[in-house]
């Protein structure tokens, strides 16, 4: 999940079953989508949580478990996978900025 300003811009699914979905386009189902989306809102909505401007979140449903951040990156360190590209254009533009750091 790309985001800025603790608002989410685009995000794709990447791994499937510890597979990369590139063979399958990146897709996801609408639901998957919404709730990654939502658990996503979820987290960068809480002001407890410090995260940079503009940076990537990976997040993940736990069999058993429920949805968990995986890990967060810097926007440029990321891949694209099935996001859209303009959206990404935008949070790589203010993610190497000094007010970031």
């Amino acid at each position: 999940c790309f985001f800025l300003d603790r608002e989410p811009q685009t995000l794709s699914i990447y791994l499937r079953g510890n597979e990369l979905q590139r063979e399958n386009d990146f897709a996801a189902s609408e639901s998957e989508l919404k709730e990654a989306l939502a658990f996503a809102r979820k987290v960068l909505s809480d002001r407890t949580v410090d995260v940079p401007n503009a940076a990537v979140m990976d997040v993940g449903f736990i069999s058993n478990r429920g949805w968990a951040v995986v890990e967060l990156n810097s926007a440029w360190g990321s891949g694209i996978y099935g996001c859209d590209p303009e959206r990404v254009l935008e949070v790589l533009r203010h993610s190497a900025t000094p007010d970031t750091f």
